[in-house]
């Protein structure tokens, strides 16, 4: 539903989003640590999973919160990717 939010609270310098994208897809906003929001969309003619839609930049090593946000139309959560320091 539009709206509807996934928050996740991870350690570390960066995390990589990955989804499905599909043509009865939509877009997404994906924000880190309450910044501001990035679009990310999720539309393909084809149906594939597992595609890396977004990357945030690096971060200071420490706790973030990644926050994505349906902003109409169905999305869809694949998977996302912690990286650390070391």
């Amino acid at each position: 539903m539009a709206n509807d939010t996934a928050t996740l609270i991870f350690s570390g310098t960066q995390i990589k989003f990955y989804g499905v994208t599909a043509s009865w897809h939509g877009i997404g906003a994906v924000s880190i640590d309450g910044g501001a929001e990035t679009n990310v969309d999720f539309y393909s003619v084809n149906k594939t999973g597992d595609v890396l839609l977004w990357t945030s930049p690096v971060l200071a090593n420490g706790i973030h919160t990644f926050k994505l946000r349906v902003t109409g139309t169905i999305i869809v959560i694949d998977r996302v990717d912690i990286l650390t320091s070391s």
